[in-house]
């Protein structure tokens, strides 16, 4: 039940954003800013989550180490997860122009180019929020009975899963060019885009495997 609760939010999330995006006129090109934005927004809000529920989960000697070490993975992340995202801005840019007349300033785009992408993507952002719930509520893995190993005790946070969502990202950038060469309107290659983005591909899977009945023979079968 649980399940079918969810998957059903995530179909309501999935048309709530395609909605959006089609009566705001827009195109497959610009959608790919919001999910740059959510990568980056989500992403670095994953990092910072998981440190910090695993630094104050720890006692005693290991809480001390654990602020240490959890001050340097969050400075050490926060410079490699933003560099990363902010290079990646400028590779993007090159595909699908940012439409604003600022100039970048440097290596780096431009504030007017950042804030584009803020004020026109601010509502995927939110939507995205909601579909990445899991990641936040998912249980955190049990403590090294070692009441000082602060070392074992970080190593089972994992902090590179922000990264992997690039690559969802990437993936969709191959379906931009193949939707444009073979001539997809506009509106299919938005319904394809959100789909993938958004839809609970897994957990629907599973749920249309679940049995809808019993086995017979089985005791929930046998009755009392």
């Amino acid at each position: 039940m649980q399940t079918r609760q969810q998957v059903l939010f995530d179909i309501f999330l999935f048309a709530a954003a395609l909605a959006v995006a089609l009566w705001s006129r827009d195109t497959g090109h610009n959608v790919v800013w919001g999910m740059w934005l959510s990568s980056l927004v989500l992403g670095y809000a994953y990092i910072v989550w998981s440190i910090g529920r695993w630094v104050f989960a720890l006692k005693g000697g290991a809480f001390v180490g654990g602020v240490f070490s959890g001050v340097f993975l969050l400075g050490f992340f926060t410079f490699h997860f933003g560099m990363f995202h902010f290079g990646h801005a400028i590779f993007l840019n090159d595909f699908f122009p940012i439409p604003v007349s600022g100039e970048r300033t440097g290596l780096f785009l431009s504030f007017d180019h950042y804030w584009w992408v803020i004020s026109h993507y601010w509502w995927f952002l939110l939507i995205a929020l909601l579909s990445e719930r899991s990641a936040f509520m998912e249980p955190r893995a049990p403590l090294p009975k070692e009441p000082g190993n602060t070392a074992k005790a970080l190593r089972k946070v994992n902090l590179m899963k922000p990264y992997a969502k690039v690559v969802r990202l990437h993936i969709l950038i191959f379906v931009f060019a193949f939707a444009d060469t073979v001539g997809l309107t506009q509106a299919l290659i938005l319904v394809i885009i959100h789909a993938a983005y958004f839809l609970p591909w897994r957990n629907l899977q599973a749920l249309l495997r679940k049995p809808s009945h019993p086995k017979k023979g089985s005791p929930s079968a046998a009755g009392p």
